[in-house]
């Protein structure tokens, strides 16, 4: 985080996001991209986050944020520790057991802030272009250089992609460095900067996280009966972690 930065200053990328919707929107419409505009048009959410609560501690982030049929209007933006879980999900309060009672920084971030409620259906490109997802993932990776993290945690397998963590598929392109994760959930690597590759979003892109000494945490999806109650991460396990990745 830039030491000038207004402590009080909200980190959300929204109007950079509705710049490209809007662009996006005003195309010509055709039979092939009538199911994105009728995407583009539900609106979007982002996480607001305030510096001086949300950087240089934790990042959680998420995919993409669900649609709910019953309520079609868009919903306000607002900060991790006021989003609500609704209709039985427990989405955000599987988030918060992550980072409860530490007094750490936290931050969160969905990669792309078109709001669908399957996964599969979002990462389906028929559904959302390639070059629409790039130019809004370059917006969210903009927004996490902003935040400067010192641990990333992405409780989400079909996500890791767009880090970088694919080789055949750079996206944001970051370089990771696998790390000795002493809690036993999940992969630690340490960020080392961006690769090298002619497919990375943004060429000659410096990140700011090697010198912040960033590490990622990649886990599995909290819900759907992916894991055990037991097998989630919670603010015991992030605390040991926390502690850990500040000595090395």
């Amino acid at each position: 985080m830039s030491k000038t930065m207004d402590n009080n200053m909200i980190i959300n990328p929204r109007p950079q996001y509705q710049s490209v919707i809007e662009k996006w929107l005003n195309m010509p419409s055709t039979e092939a991209n009538a199911t994105l505009k009728s995407i583009l048009q539900r609106g979007i959410w982002c996480c607001n986050n305030k510096a001086n609560e949300s950087c240089n501690g934790i990042l959680i982030s998420g995919i993409n944020p669900s649609f709910d049929k019953e309520h079609h209007e868009e919903p306000a933006d607002c900060s991790f520790w006021e989003t609500v879980d609704a209709n039985g999900s427990d989405y955000w309060q599987t988030k918060k057991n992550m980072v409860i009672g530490l007094g750490l920084p936290v931050a969160y971030i969905d990669l792309f802030p078109l709001r669908m409620t399957k996964q599969d259906g979002f990462m389906n490109d028929k559904n959302v272009p390639l070059e629409l997802k790039a130019e809004l993932l370059r917006i969210t990776q903009n927004s996490i250089e902003e935040i400067c993290p010192k641990l990333i945690i992405n409780p989400n397998m079909g996500s890791r992609v767009y880090w970088g963590l694919i080789d055949k598929y750079s996206w944001m392109g970051y370089d990771m460095e696998p790390v000795k994760n002493i809690i036993d959930k999940g992969d630690l690597y340490r960020i080392k900067g961006i690769k090298s590759k002619e497919d990375v979003l943004q060429h000659g892109f410096q990140s700011k996280l090697p010198e912040s000494n960033t590490f990622f945490l990649q886990y599995k999806y909290h819900g759907n009966g992916v894991l055990t109650q037991e097998q989630y991460l919670n603010s015991n396990d992030i605390k040991l972690l926390w502690d850990y990745i500040n000595n090395l």
